[in-house]
């Protein structure tokens, strides 16, 4: 159904899922089929990234992240290295001051940069349901994907015509229509 589907799968549960998990290797696996399954799982992000992109969904929510991550992240290091600089000079600074003002700052840098490790992890942290929820958003992504199929609306995946055609299933269909008939006629009595 992901494959169907891309983009709702990743709305009801791709969204709540580890997407590390899905480029790790699987026990017994063998190397080309991971590496087959990771150029799938490309193609299918693509696919989320177009009908993401089409619906005008914020870049920072793209799945995948993206070339724009990749650049915050590199900001941040850049950042980082920045202050580590500047912190650098200050203890150097201080070291001919005093022996209190030395304690005192970098204890106060500490600070700055747990508060700043502690912003980049929640800005990044996806969003986790409890296992009941994500069967509830599982079922309620399957009826979907069935009253999808039923509308013929899957018609890219599944040649209709073919059932439309197929002479065995009318047979079965009769059969059940028959039973059905017969149940209702009971049931009446």
């Amino acid at each position: 159904m992901r494959e169907r589907e891309p983009y709702l799968h990743h709305e009801y549960l791709g969204r709540f899922q580890d997407p590390i998990g899905r480029a790790m290797a699987r026990p017994g696996e063998r190397w080309s089929e991971t590496l087959m399954r990771r150029a799938e799982e490309a193609v299918i992000v693509e696919k989320i990234r177009g009908e993401q992109i089409r619906r005008g969904v914020d870049p920072s929510e793209w799945v995948g992240g993206g070339a724009e991550e990749a650049m915050e992240e590199q900001e941040e290091e850049e950042e980082e290295e920045e202050e580590e600089e500047e912190s650098e000079e200050d203890a150097m600074e201080e070291k001919g001051r005093g022996t209190e003002n030395s304690t005192e700052n970098p204890s106060a840098s500490e600070v700055v940069d747990s508060s700043k490790t502690g912003e980049s992890p929640a800005g990044t942290s996806r969003q986790t349901l409890s296992a009941e929820e994500m069967e509830d958003q599982l079922e309620q992504f399957t009826s979907l994907m069935q009253q999808k199929f039923l509308s013929g609306e899957d018609s890219e995946h599944m040649d209709y015509s073919r059932i439309d055609n197929d002479e065995m299933l009318d047979d079965h269909w009769s059969k059940e229509a028959n039973y059905d008939a017969e149940e209702k006629y009971f049931e009446e009595d």
